[in-house]
Parts: C-alpha cells; structure tokens; sequence
C-alpha cells in the first residue's frame, strides 16, 4: 500500500518567500485577533466500523506530503509573512476519546493555531465508542478554501484503500508567484481603477442589531441552518433561465432585497468569494484560491423582480469580470475611514456552492460528514448555500453574536425563504412591496394577531397592571362617545392637598378657593369654550387657576410671566385668549396684553362655585411647542385625551393618597399636567416647587423635609443630582419612585443611582406634546447596557414604526414613531394645513381614528419595547459614514471627570462636524479627545471640544442647544520634533515604514498614507527596537507619535515593574555589553 510521495523537485525551507495576497490578507487578521479561533475551518467526518487508525495517519501523512501549503508556517520579516515550508516528516495524528462529537467540538475548535510555529493542519482523532470514531480535521483558512475540502477528502479516501495518488503538477507556492507577476503594474491599476469608481461612496450596511455594535470586532459567531426544497429550487433554475441569468443571480437579488427591507437601504453591497482555479493545474490543489469580491446593487425605484434580476445580472457580470483584484487592494484604493468594529466594504456576505460534496468511501466502514458548530465569523451575516445531493439547498446563516440573537435570525432565515417564494409567485409585483408583506420582519402584525411579546393587535401595550388601565371608557379609537369622566379633584376635606413653601391647602380649601374663581372668571363672562390665559408665579395659586378655569368651563391657557411681552401676545391671539387670571405680581404683564383680568387674590372662596361639565370634544387646555419657524404652536388638548391620559399615568405610578408628589416642570410645560392632576385624582399631595429654582441640595432638602415619594425630573436636571449622590442620598430616603421624560435618559447615570437608592425605580416617559404628555413608558428596576427604551404605549395609544413610505417598518428596523389612540391632542388650533400634514388617518386599526407623527426615529425591540434612536433629521454623515451624535455623547459621558455633556452638529471650516460640550473638573479638550479616540472610530469623535461650566438648559430644564457656544475649531497640527528617545525612535520608524522624509509627534500614522500591512510593519519594528509587546491595535488607538510613545512606554514601565532586581541587573549587563 503506498499513500504517494511529495511533489518531484519540491523545494522547503525559505526559497519561496511569495505568499498569495489571500494569504497576506488572511495573516494580516490573524496578526490583528491574536489568540483568535476566527480564521480556523473545521471538518468532521464520523467513522463507523473497524477503523485502521495507522492507515488513516499514513493516508493523511501523504496529502500533507504532498501539498506543501498544509505543512507551511508563516513568520514575520518586516511586516510581511514570509512563508516557511517544513520538509515532509509524517503527520501526528492527535488521539483521543470523547463523550460524544459536541464533547470533542468545545474542547477542540476554540484552540488557535499559531502560524509562526506550527503547520496549519491540526487533525485529531476521537473515539467516541468501539467501532465509533470522529476524525476532526481543523485548518486555517490561509491553507484551505472550500474547494480543498473535496481535494483533500478524495486523496484522503484514495490513501486508505491504498490507492496511489498523483502528486499534483503545480505547488501552492507556484500559483502565488504567478499570481504576483500577473497582478501588478497595469493590469493593476485598471482593476483597481474599476473598483475604486464602483464602490464610491459605499455606506455600511448598518443592519438593525439587538445589542450595540463593540468598538473592536468581536468575531464569535453562530448559525442557522435551514433547507430550500427541491422544489423550491426547480422553480429557481427555471425563473432564472427565463431571464437569461443563473441560479447564484437570482438568489442573491432575492438575498440583497432583503437587506435593503432590513436597513430602509436601496444601495446594497454584499462580499462574495471567488475562486481563483482557472488555471491549470489548480483544480487539484489544495491551498485558499479564494478572493472577496464586493457586489454592488441599487434597488431604488422598486422595480420587479424581473427588472431587479436584470440589475443584478448585469453587476455581477461586470464585477466578476474584475474578481482578480486582490481584496485588501481594493480596500486601500477605495479609501475610506478604518473601521475595526466591522468588515470593510460590505458587512454581509452571499456564497453558492453548486456541487455537492462526494460522498467518502472507505472499505468497510461507514463514513459521513457532520456540521460542526460554526463559532466564529468575519461578517454580520453570511449566507452561505450548497447543493444537496436530492437537489435541494443546504444553507447556512452564519452570523456575528456579539450583534445579533438567534430568535432575530431564525426570522431572518424564514424571511429569506418567504421572499423567494413571493418573487417566483408574482414576478411582476414591485419587490420592495413583496418585502414589506414578510410577517416574521414587521414590527407589528396584522389585527387580530397577537404579537410575539404579547402586545395588542393594535400596537398598544399589553393589557397588565402597572400598565394600562382596567376600564375604557372610549368607545372609539380617538373620538369617544357620551360622557366623559372630568379630571376630579378626589381627597378628604381635610387632607393635604397643596404645598409650596410655607403655605399648605387641604382639599376642602382647595374645593373653595377654586369655585370662589370660577365663579369670578363667569361672571367675566367664561362660558364652554373660552381660552382663558394663566399668568400667576409658581405656587398653590397656579393650581387653583387651573382647576376653576374648568369648573368655569374654558380651557385651561398657562402662560409664562417671564415670558418677553411680544411673544405672549402673539400666544393670547393664536390661543383665542379673552380673559387672564392675574394677581398683583403679574397685573403689570397683564395690562400690556390689554386683555381683561380677573385678579385671584382678591377673589373670595365660594364651594358651591360653578362646576361645569364639560363635552368630550371641548378643549381642556392649550399648550405651545416650538416651531421651526420660531413662532410656537398652539396644541390643543380635548378633556377625554387628558382624562384619560390622568387615569393610565395615576395607575401606572401607583398613586395612592399616602403619597406626596413634587411637582417641579414649568407651568407652561404639559409635564406639570401629569405632575399634579394624577395625584390630585388620588387624593394624594402636591408639593409645588416656587418660582426659583433649586439646586441639588436644595431638592435634596425639600425631599427630605417634605416626605417626598414621588417627583419627576428632566434627565439632564437628574443627571445633577445623581453627580451628587454621595451627599444627598440620605434626604431622598422617602423616594418610593422617580419618573423623567421630555429628553433622552442617559443609561451610565443609572448605576449609580440604583447603587445609592437601590430601592427607587425609574420610569423612562417619552411624549411629544401633541400625544398628551407621555405617550410611552418604561420602569427601570437597575443598570441598563445601552440605550434605555422608552418602552410601550401607555393607557389606550397604539404606537407604530414606519419607513420613509408610511408602510410598517421590519422588527428592529429605525422608522418613524407614529402614535394613535384616544389620548391624542385635536391638534394645531388655526393651522388646518399643519395639523392635516402631522395628524393622518390611521391605516393600521380596524376602527379608523387618527395618528400623530412624531417625527422621532425609534425601533421596536424583540420584547416589544420601543427604543428611541433620534430625530429623523438628526442623523448624519461624516465623511460618508452615518453618525449618531447620540452615540457620541454616551462615549463623552463615561468620562470620569465628565459631570453631564452634550454632543451636537455644528459648522466647522466649512464641513458639518460633531462639536462635544462638557462639564466637569480638570478637563481639557485634549483629554475628551483621547477619551473618545479610544472608544469610538476617528468619525464619531468630535472634531472640536468645548469645556463649560454647567451646560445651559430651557426653563423646562432641556438642554438649550441654541445656547452653546460656537466652539474653537483645532488649529492645524505643525511640525513637532520629537521630543523623546522613545518619541525619536517611533518617529524613526514611521517614516521608514510611510517612505515619508519626516514624521512629527503630532501627525496621524493614517493621515501620512499608513494602512492596515503598513501598521503591521510598523508594530514589527517597534516591537524589535523597544523589546515590548507593541500590537498592530495600538497603532488604530494611537495614531500619532506622541500617542503611541506614550503607550510605548507605558508597556515598559509595566514590563519593568514585573521584573524581579536579578532580571533588570540582567538585562543592564546585555544592553552594557551589547
């Protein structure tokens, strides 16, 4: 029996020093995920029968003998990998026993190979019971390809019958030579010149993630695996011939249009591999001809799938055309921003393998292959495709843990199948549309269905405590019948009802003081209907002046006294004022709007004070909101939308008649509305805040001496005080909850909070004024990782995501917040056009009614829980990249000299840039900088700082974005000496590396034209001058010289510190006598 010989004149050792460019590629990533299993391929074949293990070690012996890629090593020489290839000398055969094949997997297929010291074939062999074996065959890919499976299978089979087999004609080492002399000068550059204008302003695909995107990439991964039927695929060839295209095309347009539902994309780029056998004597090779190719398609206009089939056909026959170009090379011509939280160019990637794997046929066993876990991925998602031998596809959804769920790809995998079955059903429909019906993608489903987190049918919230309340009065989706509970006032007489300051109501005082002015505000001449201005300082006053304008039927007006007296008298004629409550403090104000005035301190108390009950549809207050033409707009809110929005918030709070409920918001802000009439209705007390505002420890104090229970902030005014926590804690001992709302509430803040007050929950609100103060909410019980949701629709709204064509957005996918539901404001009052423009019939419910479009970006979550992600004209592009500032503010906030900061979009040098603000001790520009340049991708950091003393906020305590100043933009860097040995040296070897004359401590490695080899060069070098383990890494994360120094010389430090006397006196003596 002979297993054949090496190839005749093979030579070993270091004469052939040309690695292909896949194998440069291939061990550029292993030098960048040291210790990393990423790049291994597995292959398992389970043997049955009487199996002659020395046979099969001498069968696998000579496959290894004979192709020299399998017994290659790679070491560095100047940043390069320079292949070794070990003389042939038999192959160990690695043997032991497990448990079962899973057992074998866990323990075997995480072990990394390294390159520079061993042979890239580990094969180990598995008893698993008598007669029962598993040869576990683990390559890096720098050795292998698919197509060498079969190679190596074939000659492995072959050797253990005793087969002789032909050493093949051509080396490994010899196809990377040649590949090298083709692929240079100018049959270079034209390729490169195809690439670079074809993938021009390619965007990352940005799929919808279930967990925040990790700044470095992670690289665990997973798989589903499901089938396409026979069937299913006779019906694909034959849809494909009719339109002159193949099989792979039209799997891979139905592939691309499902990525471009997923992402609102019409621009979809996809990686394929190629395989680089046309060549002779390749086909029997074994070694990674493959090469990424980058597939570009526009599926704009919503064409059919005929017409979108054709688009595909065209690109891919062009692409392929230009598939020789290598990978890493087109990635340097196109330029762009380096990115090691993804993939370049394309994060998704699309393979077909249109042969089956011959079956192994060893004499007198039984052998099969099996899937082994596939743990590991360079992609978000790979879809990878091969036929079976019963004419069906086996495919495999590979995909990156780290980012995704496997309940989110299942759907996806069943999406992909539905897709493909709805494009050879109706050619002719728009594929887009076809998209759009996939129900395993949409965020919402249809009525009557319930969804998978147990939400309504309608999109509203389910039906549980805490949540929503029990009875529903309306009768309608948003336009009730018949009567109409009022907000009631709802305490004992002698209860506490009001308290600011040193005066304190009970509610029987309250009941007088209220109809004593309603009574005045009749005989004024306010009947149903009448808009009657507010314009009393803070205090129990305020209070009373509400309640009376209803009990005198008119809608309740607030309007602000510090206000400049133009704009309030542009509010009194939108809102249709004909009356003011004053008092002697803002009688002056009131004169100026020359309106007539009902003073409140002169009013007497009357109980038996009108109480008028009003109609569903009457107005009960009117709120303004900004406007973008900076004239504010007049909101309109009917009495059943605040009724029942009072009732959902006082159950979901929990208010009872023990509780003491701070009210802190700005009286012309709808917050103060859930702030006081929910807790009022429970014959609860409020605690009104005065006219000045209170610093931290003054509400620390007011908390404490009042018995606070339940209070509600902004979240930049609760980000104060819990950067004062540490003081303060001890006097928010009677919190039982906190509610926030009116901005985005930061996640970090949250730690600290649930570490000082572990027992006070906080309910995350979300609510545009037009939906009635909140519209949404969201209990926290701890620390949160990520953006903290804002939850679901609370009391009887329904909420929906929509993309940019109003039809329902895919599950995770950002889309527009649309919220319907009875708790709706009537809209814009004497603005008819803006009002038909922002308040749409509802498509969605069965009932009809109404939706507000809210304007803000939000996706729904698998819990059914909805994310806030940022105002649908927030998002940005940074040299071509989209930008959340969001993002960028969380990453400035974890700081730890950061009191509170705000990222924004401001003009600098005449580009849109991210302008960071923050406050806090001891910062400076420079140090946010590096905080940033650490955590975040060079476009996400901002490309200037400003450091405050506090940040300034609205009167409802928003950030006042207005207010910022325009920042300093960064002076050019000049030429700096370095001013080091160690900054010389690195210095030194920047510019051997770049070819540059001189490099100075400020310039970036990047700027001067380093890329990802070049890095390896130069991490090389820096870790032979300086004798410390310099990572290519730490040359992304300290792109300059003085950077890199730094770290530098921080890693000896932290070297010499390990040291022992004897080892230091050691190393002083080499370096003296060297």
């Amino acid at each position: 029996m002979t297993t054949g010989t090496a190839p005749h004149g093979a030579r070993h050792g270091d004469d052939d020093r040309t690695a292909s460019f896949a194998q440069r590629r291939l061990w550029f990533l292993d030098q960048l995920a040291r210790d990393s299993s990423d790049s291994l391929l597995p292959l398992a074949l389970r043997i049955r029968g009487p199996l002659d293990v020395p046979a099969l070690e001498r069968a696998l012996s000579g496959v290894v003998d004979r192709h020299e890629v399998l017994r290659t090593r790679f070491t560095a020489v100047d940043g390069e990998p320079v292949p070794r290839v070990d003389a042939p000398g038999g192959t160990v055969l690695e043997r032991t026993e497990a448990g079962s094949a899973e057992e074998l997997f866990a323990r075997e297929l995480g072990r990394p190979l390294d390159l520079a010291a061993q042979h890239p074939l580990r094969a180990v062999l598995a008893r698993l019971a008598p007669d029962d074996h598993l040869l576990l065959l683990v390559v890096h890919h720098i050795a292998v390809d698919g197509w060498s499976w079969d190679v190596l299978l074939r000659e492995l089979a072959a050797g253990y019958r005793g087969e002789t087999v032909a050493p093949p004609a051509l080396r490994y080492a010899d196809f990377a030579r040649a590949q090298a002399e083709r692929l240079s000068g100018p049959r270079m550059e034209r390729l490169l010149g195809y690439w670079r204008d074809r993938l021009r302003g390619t965007a990352p695909l940005d799929l919808p993630t279930d967990r925040p995107r990790p700044r470095f990439w992670d690289g665990s991964g997973d798989v589903v695996r499901f089938t396409l039927p026979a069937d299913l695929v006779a019906d694909v060839d034959r849809a494909a011939r009719e339109h002159r295209a193949t099989r792979y095309m039209l799997l891979l347009a139905v592939y691309q249009a499902l990525l471009a539902r997923c992402t609102d994309r019409t621009d979809i780029a996809v990686c394929t591999t190629m395989a680089d056998r046309g060549h002779a004597g390749t086909a029997d090779l074994i070694g990674p001809f493959v090469n990424t190719v980058v597939l570009r398609t526009d599926l704009s206009g919503e064409p059919a799938f005929g017409a979108l089939l054709e688009r595909v056909r065209t690109g891919v026959l062009k692409d392929l055309s230009h598939a020789d170009a290598p990978f890493d090379h087109v990635v340097r011509a196109v330029g762009g921003e380096r990115d090691l939280s993804r993939h370049p160019l394309a994060q998704a990637s699309f393979t077909l393998l249109n042969t089956a794997h011959r079956p192994v046929v060893l004499p007198g066993l039984e052998a099969e292959l099996v899937a082994p876990p596939l743990t590991g991925t360079t992609m978000d998602v790979f879809l990878d495709l091969g036929l079976r031998a019963d004419g069906g596809i086996a495919a495999r959804l590979q995909y990156a843990t780290a980012l995704f769920d496997a309940g989110t790809m299942r759907r996806f995998a069943s999406a992909y199948t539905a897709l493909l079955r709805a494009v050879l059903d109706e050619p002719q429909a728009p594929v887009a549309e076809l998209a759009r019906r996939l129900e395993p993608l949409r965020g919402e489903t249809p009525h009557g269905e319930p969804l998978p987190d147990g939400s309504a049918p309608d999109g509203s919230a389910p039906h549980a405590a805490g949540v929503r309340p029990e009875a529903r009065w309306s009768t309608a989706p948003d336009r009730p019948a018949g009567s109409v509970p009022v907000v009631a006032v709802g305490g004992e007489p002698g209860a506490s009802a009001l308290v600011c300051g040193e005066r304190s109501v009970t509610y029987g005082e309250l009941e007088g003081a209220s109809g004593g002015l309603a009574a005045a505000l009749v005989g004024a001449g306010v009947g149903r209907g009448s808009a009657v201005g507010v314009l009393l300082r803070r205090g129990v006053g305020s209070v009373v002046a509400m309640l009376a304008v209803w009990r005198a039927g008119g809608v309740y007006v607030p309007l602000d006294p510090d206000l400049p007296v133009e704009r309030l008298r542009f509010m009194v004629a939108e809102a249709g004022v004909g009356c003011v409550v004053a008092d002697a403090a803002t009688a002056g104000v009131c004169d100026a709007l020359a309106l007539p005035a009902v003073l409140a301190d002169e009013v007497r108390p009357d109980p038996g004070g009108p109480r008028r009950t009003p109609d569903p549809h009457d107005l009960a207050y009117t709120i303004f909101t900004s406007g973008s033409t900076g004239r504010p707009k007049a909101v309109g809110v009917e009495h059943h939308a605040l009724a029942a929005h009072v009732a959902a918030a006082r159950e979901l709070f929990a208010i009872t008649a023990r509780d003491r409920v701070l009210t802190f918001a700005s009286f012309s802000f709808d917050a103060s509305l859930e702030q006081i009439l929910p807790a009022l209705g429970a014959g609860a007390t409020v605690v009104v805040r005065p006219d000045e505002v209170w610093s931290v420890d003054e509400l620390a104090a007011r908390v404490r001496d009042g018995g606070i229970t339940v209070m509600e902030l902004t979240p930049s005014y609760w980000e104060e005080v819990v950067a004062r926590l540490e003081t303060v804690a001890g006097d928010l001992a009677s919190l039982r909850l906190l509610v926030t709302g009116g901005e985005e509430l930061p996640s970090r803040p949250l730690e600290r909070w649930f570490a000082h007050l572990p027992g006070v929950p906080v309910v995350n609100t979300y609510g545009p004024t037009e939906s009635v103060v909140s519209a949404t909410a969201h209990p926290v019980t701890g620390p949160v990782q990520g953006r903290v949701p804002i939850g679901r629709p609370l009391g009887s709204r329904r909420a929906y995501v929509v993309d940019p064509h109003g039809n329902l957005a895919p599950l995770g996918v950002p889309g527009e917040l649309l919220v319907g539901g009875p708790e709706l404001a009537r809209g814009y009052l004497g603005r008819p056009a803006l009002t038909a423009e922002r308040f749409v019939p509802d498509s969605f419910a069965s009932g009809g009614g109404r939706l507000y479009r809210t304007g803000d970006m939000v996706r729904r979550l698998p819990s059914g829980e909805l994310e806030f992600t940022g105002r649908s004209d927030d998002q940005v592009k940074i040299r071509g990249f989209r930008v959340e500032p969001g993002e960028t503010e969380a990453v400035l906030r974890g700081h730890p000299g950061v009191h509170s900061a705000a990222v924004v979009v401001r003009e600098l040098r005449g580009e849109r840039s991210l302008v960071g603000y923050a406050t806090g001790r001891g910062l400076t520009a420079e140090s946010l900088a590096a905080h940033c340049r650490a955590q975040l991708p060079a476009y996400q950091v901002p490309a200037a700082f400003a450091v405050l003393d506090a940040l300034p906020l609205t009167v409802q305590g928003k950030l006042d974005t207005a207010a910022l100043p325009e920042p300093e933009p960064p002076a050019p860097a000049e030429f700096t000496p370095p001013r080091t040995p160690t900054e010389t040296v690195t210095a030194q070897i920047w510019a051997e590396v770049l070819g540059v004359p001189e490099v100075g401590v400020h310039d970036d490695f990047f700027a001067l034209g380093g890329h990802s080899l070049r890095a390896v060069a130069a991490a090389s070098r820096l870790r032979a001058a300086f004798d410390c383990p310099v990572q290519v890494r730490d040359l992304f994360e300290h792109p300059t010289v003085e950077l890199l120094a730094a770290e530098v010389e921080r890693q000896l430090v932290e070297l010499i510190s390990a040291m022992s006397d004897d080892e230091i006196d050691l190393s002083l003596t080499v370096d003296h006598q060297d």
